[in-house]
């Protein structure tokens, strides 16, 4: 019990005080584990009726739905869990990791802005959510996109040497006050004498204003291999001195070198989680995660770029941040073998039934066990995640093109949606358009212009919907059942195949 207690939680529960120590760990286990599971806390993952997941919905309307609220809600807390193969039996050594996610107050693009869901927030909260660790210790991050433009920018900078007068600009100044012109002198009288004398040494303009600064710069020109920065005695001081250096090319060039990794320090410290993305992408391992749609699509806009209009670029772009994701939500609900798919409940019903080699916690990272119940916090739902993987899903990662891959559950719907391919219908049977101009047509009329068909009935508005029937071969087949009960000519409703439908829209 005492050796427990004495186990850091700090390389598990990572703000910004020990992100960069974080990031070095999970680097060096991402290039020998053989699966990520991960899941995301977000402030919200509903707006409005009109964003609530309908049973009708193509995948194109359900990607527009859910793209409305992943680029209004903010993640909370992002969880990464690192499962390393041990021994001959399927065990695993696990490193659970729990980023707290916060926006930089400093940015000027929309991801400064907080959203919450009210709901949400009392949900998190009475499930040990801290709202304080949150706002205080989060990790900012910037886009992919972003991070990617920055570092462009330092590598150009780097090739661009400066010379002398690197601050004059093309606005030109004109000195007309009397002190101003005999400052000016006499600080150019000091440069003389000391490029003359040999410049060997770095040479300190006197204090001066902006104005006065932009005056020097401009009287600098004329002096191309002098080298000019500026150097504040105190932070937000507008008075500053310009100091000015001859240096050698070698010199040049080591210096270069030297502001061209400050400033890539500086790139890494402000993409803050980008980090986590970029060697989650680059170490190409397999991304694990429970009905992960939403996950993805948060994570996608947070941490790589800007959500793009169509389902299908969505697919296109995420595929090449993380070319392998699977879903234990889908997995699970392909099989009749599970009776609640929930991750909780899910979980403790594949510990009982399966057996395997052990999932083991590494030392340092054991303040969760599988019977911990910390459920909705990131980083334990994505340890749970992982569990259920290496007990359902690990004999897919030895498979060439195992049919789960890419694929992900979308609650309430006919698809599943696949990230390298076609979505696919995931209700056996055959599936048909209805369309009515009577509002007053339910559920039951619809039902019995099939009968003696079992048929079920997936809204997508008043006035259509789709009409699945389990026992229906063909389309030709379900729309000649619906002639002969003689209800759906009476009741004005007419079939096409789903096909026909899908054409019709243009789009999935």
């Amino acid at each position: 019990f005492s050796s427990f207690l004495s186990l850091s939680p700090k390389t598990m529960e990572v703000t910004r005080e020990n992100f960069d120590e974080a990031c070095t760990k999970l680097e060096e286990l991402l290039k020998g584990c053989s699966f990520v599971a991960f899941d995301e806390e977000m402030t919200g993952i509903r707006i409005d009726g009109t964003t609530e997941p309908a049973a009708g919905d193509t995948t194109e309307v359900r990607y527009a739905k859910m793209r409305r609220v992943a680029t209004r809600y903010n993640i909370v807390q992002f969880g990464v869990c690192v499962f390393t193969e041990e021994g001959d039996e399927g065990g695993y050594e696990a490193h659970p990791f729990n980023f707290y996610v916060f926006p930089d107050a400093s940015s000027r693009d929309h991801s400064s802005t907080i959203t919450m869901s009210a709901d949400t927030a009392g949900f998190l909260r009475s499930h040990g959510m801290d709202w304080k660790k949150w706002i205080d210790e989060g990790i900012p991050f910037t886009t992919l996109a972003a991070w990617r433009k920055a570092v462009d920018a330092a590598q150009e900078k780097k090739e661009q040497q400066p010379g002398a007068g690197g601050g004059a600009g093309d606005r030109r100044v004109s000195i007309t006050s009397e002190n101003d012109v005999v400052f000016l002198r006499d600080e150019m009288e000091r440069v003389r004498g000391w490029y003359e004398a040999g410049h060997e040494e770095q040479l300190l303009l006197s204090p001066c204003n902006p104005f006065l600064r932009k005056a020097l710069y401009q009287e600098l020109e004329a002096y191309g291999d002098v080298t000019t920065s500026s150097v504040k005695e105190r932070e937000g001081d507008r008075n500053a001195r310009i100091a000015l250096n001859v240096y050698t090319d070698d010199q040049k060039a080591k210096l270069a070198e030297e502001a061209l990794a400050a400033q890539l320090l500086e790139c890494d410290r402000r993409g803050g989680m980008c980090r986590v993305m970029r060697l989650l992408s680059e170490s190409g391992r397999p991304l694990v995660g429970h009905n992960c749609m939403y996950d993805l699509m948060f994570m996608y806009s947070h941490f790589c770029d800007v959500l793009p209009d169509t389902v299908g670029e969505f697919k296109e772009r995420i595929h090449q941040v993380v070319p392998q994701v699977y879903d234990t939500k889908l997995i699970s609900t392909s099989s009749p073998e599970w009776n609640d798919t929930v991750l909780e409940s899910l979980h403790k019903e594949v510990s009982h039934k399966r057996t395997g080699g052990e999932l083991r916690l590494a030392e340092g990272f054991q303040s969760y066990n599988e019977d911990s119940g910390r459920y909705h916090e990131a980083g334990y739902d994505a340890w749970i995640t992982g569990c259920v993987f290496a007990r359902l899903g690990r004999e897919m990662l030895a498979q060439e093109s195992p049919r789960m891959r890419n694929r992900l559950y979308l609650m309430r719907s006919m698809w599943s949606l696949n990230l390298s391919g076609e979505d696919e219908i995931s209700v056996e049977g055959t599936v048909l358009y209805c369309a009515f101009d009577d509002k007053a047509i339910k559920t039951p009329d619809i039902i019995n212009a099939f009968q003696p068909k079992r048929a079920m009935v997936r809204w997508i508005d008043d006035l259509s919907c789709f009409v699945v029937l389990p026992e229906v071969k063909t389309t030709e087949e379900a729309i000649q059942v619906a002639e002969e009960a003689g209800t759906a000519r009476d009741k004005g409703l007419t079939f096409v195949s789903l096909q026909d439908y899908l054409c019709g829209l243009g789009k999935r």
